[in-house]
């Protein structure tokens, strides 16, 4: 319940946890209360009283500071899952003026209040005195992030950060507005891109004209928007005292594993090592499609003698297909998904005024989360499934962990779930396609866009590191940068000529970059270790699953390399072992083939 009303798609309000009796004084009077009763927060003034309390509360032992904790991490659950059902409404209806506003009461009357008092409670934590007497099993990566945290924190980047938030959702805003007239029909940005696998070359590129004709219509905009992100962006991060917005990132994100060098190198290693080998893939794509050359409308595309991949027709299909997969797999991860369902915790299907993109958002108080997609009938709707599905195996596998920063995994650790999630299913897509041919060219068709993937991550990647390392470049520069970039990643195999001035934006279509900066480099690395995952399961099935989700049940509460090696894979991506995983993917791609 937001502002008095119950969000249609979110459809029940109640908590699979127990309600918790939460007690503070009043005067020289105690109240009592359950915290769990109070989800409709509109003001600030909803939940300070809770803040209060732990503030004032009296420490006296190791035992009350570890209760303090979980009472603070049961407080953030709530005012986080506030802002995420405000959040999933505006994106399901980008249009809806009552869930603008509210979304946007959260961010301007109750976020900068609720960042400010976390970090007052956060510093008390910190400067208790039984704080170093925590077993430091449990509580070594908590207190690591917490310094990090407190060290960084600016007061004055609140309103920064607010500006940042809204701002951001105008870029869903107008990405799901764009209507695309082809034929006397209208599509959106989703639905068109079914047009864009036609077996008709004509009919595919008369598409991808169209598609791009109706977002260039927005360029100018969104390359004003960009601008105002980054200014605002680069001022927190001078406001933290840092030359640049990359590097306070690489801070803010606990970065601790790796760092902005590791990146360049990973850079170079896909540049090195899988641009070349993508080469016979291409060629071979080309003799399938009867092309010559590989223009931006081919990428996608199917060639005339290849099998159809229709997978479903409506969002319950899909769903359906995708437990009984998950069933097939491992039981659990299909009772996750029934249990979601049971409480409506899916939007699926694209339409108008639905922001772009995926998403698994986890319900903290909940306990559970809500799935996003934009759904059109593709193979990739299987796999985007497959995908958040596998997020949320990683949020039920936490929901047990009282420390709520715990729940917070690090995108290294929650890519790696969810990709893994998708190769592992791969023996049981008949699902979707009971005919061999079908399913083969499925399977083919994944392994060849998890090859193609990891020059587009790079891309990504190091156009990010450039904007944010040459704060001063103008709208021409970035452009140039991104078609150097590109062409010698993604695009290599790629003539864009004649449509140069389509390419030079490609990056506006990449929503990470405008609403979660520096979050992609990670699918990069989640791939490798995915891959890896993929490669124990056909040697160990049983042994591989039960690995998996222990690792998933960790949480946030070990070091990114011991999460990974929990799993059984290795935190990796130098040359060597990027090289070892491609030859490896590539070798089953021809076993297919």
């Amino acid at each position: 319940m937001i502002n008095g009303k119950e969000t249609p798609a979110l459809g029940f309000l109640y908590p699979l946890t127990k309600p918790v009796k939460w007690i503070y004084n009043v005067g020289k009077r105690k109240k009592v209360v359950c915290m769990y009763d109070r989800l409709n927060i509109n003001k600030w003034e909803d939940v300070k009283p809770y803040y209060v309390e732990l503030y004032n509360r009296g420490i006296n032992s190791t035992e009350e500071l570890e209760k303090w904790i979980v009472d603070r991490s049961k407080l953030y659950a709530l005012l986080e899952e506030t802002y995420a059902r405000a959040y999933i409404n505006l994106q399901r209806y980008t249009d809806n003026k009552e869930y603008e506003k509210t979304f946007k009461n959260f961010t301007k009357n109750i976020y900068p209040e609720y960042k400010k008092y976390n970090f007052i409670l956060d510093k008390k934590l910190y400067e208790c005195r039984f704080k170093n007497k925590l077993p430091k099993e449990k509580y070594s990566v908590f207190l690591r992030n917490l310094a990090n945290q407190i060290e960084i924190f600016r007061e004055k980047n609140i309103p920064l950060e607010t500006k940042e938030i809204n701002l951001a959702t105008e870029y869903g805003k107008i990405i799901g507005s764009v209507q695309i007239n082809l034929d006397g029909h209208k599509y959106t940005l989703q639905e068109i891109k079914v047009l864009l696998t036609d077996k008709d070359r004509g009919r595919r590129k008369r598409a991808w004209l169209a598609m791009n004709e109706a977002v260039s219509k927005h360029y100018q905009y969104l390359d004003n928007l960009y601008d105002k992100l980054r200014e605002i962006r680069a001022t927190m991060a001078k406001n933290a005292g840092f030359d640049n917005y990359r590097d306070y990132m690489f801070k803010l994100k606990n970065r601790f594993d790796y760092t902005p060098e590791d990146c360049y190198k990973f850079h170079e290693s896909v540049k090195n090592r899988v641009v070349p080998k993508i080469k016979p893939l291409i060629e071979k794509k080309k003799k399938v499609l009867e092309i010559k050359s590989m223009l931006p409308w081919d990428k996608t595309a199917e060639g005339r003698n290849e099998p159809e991949l229709k997978p479903f027709k409506t969002g319950d299909e899909l769903l359906n297909g995708v437990i009984k997969i998950y069933g097939k797999l491992d039981n659990e991860f299909a009772e996750n998904l029934i249990n979601m369902k049971k409480h409506k915790m899916f939007d699926l299907e694209s339409r108008k005024g639905k922001a772009p993109g995926g998403f698994n958002y986890p319900l903290q108080q909940t306990g559970m989360p809500f799935i996003f997609m934009n759904a059109v009938g593709l193979h990739r709707d299987v796999i985007t499934l497959l995908h958040e599905g596998g997020h949320a195996a990683h949020t039920f596998r936490m929901r047990h962990i009282p420390i709520i920063e715990y729940r917070h995994t690090p995108s290294e650790v929650a890519e790696f779930a969810s990709m893994s999630m998708e190769l592992l299913t791969m023996d049981y897509w008949g699902e979707f396609y009971p005919d061999e041919t079908q399913l083969n060219k499925a399977k083919s068709d994944h392994l060849y866009r998890i090859i193609n993937f990891f020059p587009w991550c790079m891309s990504v990647d190091k156009f990010q590191h450039w904007v944010y390392l040459n704060p001063s470049h103008n709208i021409t520069e970035r452009d140039e940068e991104w078609m150097r970039i590109a062409k010698d990643f993604s695009e290599y195999y790629v003539d864009w000529t004649g449509y140069e001035n389509h390419l030079a934006k490609l990056w506006q279509l990449q929503l990470h970059i405008f609403e979660v900066p520096f979050y992609y480099i990670e699918y990069g690395m989640a791939q490798l270790g995915a891959l890896q995952i993929w490669r124990n399961y056909k040697k160990d099935p049983k042994n591989t699953i039960e690995r998996y989700k222990y690792a998933l049940s960790l949480g946030n509460s070990k070091p990114i390399g011991e999460i990974y090696k929990a799993a059984g894979v290795e935190f990796r991506f130098d040359e060597h072992l990027i090289e070892e995983i491609v030859d490896f993917v590539l070798g089953e791609y021809n076993k297919i083939n």
